[in-house]
């Protein structure tokens, strides 16, 4: 089993997949991850802004730094999120990053997969 998908429940491409109904993952500090989609989508739409095609990260792995449940931020209507760092760097990619951790972005949890522990 490649990793633990959180979204709508499916079992393609060797994945187990979950619905969590706007319950949070307990411990994903410091779990890596990869980003399957963005916002849902594996393309960006056709207006989206070179700084704002976070698409580009697809398939990067990174490592969860942060959960939106250990923060004062609202939870998002869209779902739950963590804040995953990237080990290259999003600002040289043409990317927009303003959080204070470099090179991490607030990203759904119905768009990662989680990688088994080591």
């Amino acid at each position: 089993m490649p990793g633990l998908h959180v979204g709508p429940v499916s079992m393609d491409n060797g994945h187990i997949a979950c619905e969590f109904e706007g319950t949070m993952l307990s411990r994903m500090n410091g779990r890596k991850v990869v980003l399957e989609t963005f916002l849902g989508n594996r393309h960006p739409h056709e207006n989206v802004r070179p700084s704002e095609n976070f698409w580009k990260l697809i398939g990067i792995t990174g490592t969860v730094v942060l959960e939106e449940s250990q923060t004062s931020m609202p939870a998002h209507p869209r779902g739950a999120r963590v804040l995953v760092q990237f080990p290259a760097s999003i600002r040289d990619m043409g990317l927009a990053c303003h959080n204070e951790a470099p090179d991490s972005l607030w990203i759904f949890v119905s768009d990662l997969v989680i990688k088994p522990a080591d």
